[in-house]
Parts: structure tokens; sequence; C-alpha cells
């Protein structure tokens, strides 16, 4: 036993090493502490939103296309992050871009204007934003789209539904598409329903 003057060196090196590796991760945004904190957001944003005047809200990520505006309801997404470039799969379809990473997961990256109807062609540059889909029944997948404006909350009366488009299932006053998320997971999971 030591006398209670003596500092117990290996020990004390072993602390500060815990503590500097901590500091690190928490620099670099990985962690248990970060982990948590993005569950927490992620829940938080999920939540519907509690109309004051009792009107019914919905809660949009406004992001835009090569061709077109769109919006998804924010309890379908996962997760928002710049893609920088990805992984080409060989003899996919047109509107599979390919194959990225996120948080250490292989996801499919497909185009959204590509899969909304467009031309291939439209946009073939890299870059933009991965809006990773919550709804997932087999692989994880990724929508890419060229600009992630805004979350804004919308009267859910304002929406309109549109003439059968794919994917689209309403249009927002100003005019900007809503996808029907169930619809494309569905389709791109291979359990075509239209």
């Amino acid at each position: 036993m030591k006398p209670s003057g003596d500092i117990d060196w290996a020990t004390l090196r072993r602390r500060l090493a815990a503590s500097r590796a901590a500091v690190e991760q928490a620099a670099a945004g990985r962690g248990p502490w970060a982990e948590e904190l993005l569950r927490r957001r992620t829940e938080e944003l999920a939540r519907p939103p509690v109309a004051e005047d009792g009107a019914g809200q919905v809660r949009l990520l406004l992001a835009r296309g090569a061709v077109e505006r769109y919006a998804l309801p924010i309890a379908e997404v996962g997760r928002t992050q710049p893609v920088a470039r990805w992984t080409p799969v060989p003899g996919a379809p047109a509107h599979l871009l390919g194959l990225i990473n996120v948080g250490g997961r292989v996801l499919r990256l497909f185009d959204v204007d590509r899969l909304c109807g467009a031309p291939a062609g439209i946009d073939d540059g890299a870059g933009g934003f991965a809006v990773v889909l919550r709804r997932v029944a087999r692989a994880p997948l990724a929508l890419r789209f060229r600009a992630v404006d805004a979350v804004e909350e919308r009267p859910a009366a304002t929406l309109t539904e549109t003439a059968p488009a794919r994917y689209v299932n309403a249009l927002t006053g100003d005019r900007v598409a809503v996808l029907d998320v169930p619809a494309i997971v569905n389709d791109l999971d291979g359990n075509p329903h239209r």
C-alpha cells in the first residue's frame, strides 16, 4: 500500500488518457454523448406539432432537386447530411446513383428527380445532400437532393391532393411537391404497390 502522500502515476496517466480520448471524441462529434444527442433530436423532430388554434399542422423538410422543389414529412426523415460522392453500382437503374457511407452504414442513394420521372442527364453532377429515410423495410436508403432549404410547419388544410403523379401525393400552396415516402420505400424495396 502506498503512503497517503505518494501519487500513483500509472493510474493518473490512465485517467488523463481516458479524459483526452473523451474530449477528442466530443470534438469530432462521436461517442455516446453524440449518439444520445442525435437520438433526442430525432425524437424531437418526429413529434407531431401541437397547433395552438386546433388546426392540424404538418412539419415538412423543404428541399430542391435539379428540376422541382420537394417536401418530405419530417417524421419520415432520419438524417440529412452533405454528400460529395458515391460509389456507382454497375448495371443499376438510372435512379440509383450508387452507395454511400452514413455513420458506418452503407446506404443506397437514389436521385429524387429521376425517381419522380425526370429524364436522365438533367443534372449528373456530384454533390448535394443525402436525406436518409426512416421508413425502410429491407435495406437503408437515402434520397439525393441538390439543396436542403428548411423545416417548416404548414397547415394540413393548405396541402392539395394532386392528380396521380409518381411519388407525389400533395402540393403545398406554393407548388412544392410533397413526396409519398411510403410509396417510394415500397417500390425501392421491391414491393411495388402502384
